[in-house]
């Protein structure tokens, strides 16, 4: 919760910290055991609060917490095609 917390609005002038949590986010992504975490419902619910929060408040790490969704969401459709 605190890699997701460093891409909203509480960070607003440290690109480093959101650089930092954005590439170990990603990687959580690639990370079966990690990935299931990332995505429990605590964690999801709070990453799209990030994202659908405005974009005036949290212009810095919108485009990380973006990207990380999106590479959720196509992680979620890759699984569900491969079922199929």
């Amino acid at each position: 919760m605190k890699l997701l917390e460093s891409l909203s609005c509480k960070n607003q002038d440290d690109i480093y910290q959101t650089l930092n949590a954005s590439t170990v986010l990603l990687d959580f992504c690639d990370n079966e055991q990690c990935f299931s975490m990332l995505t429990a419902p605590e964690p999801l619910s709070r990453l799209i609060d990030i994202c659908c929060g405005g974009s005036d408040h949290n212009r810095q790490n919108l485009p990380y917490a973006l990207n990380l969704l999106s590479t959720i969401i196509n992680q979620f459709a890759e699984a569900a095609g491969s079922k199929n």
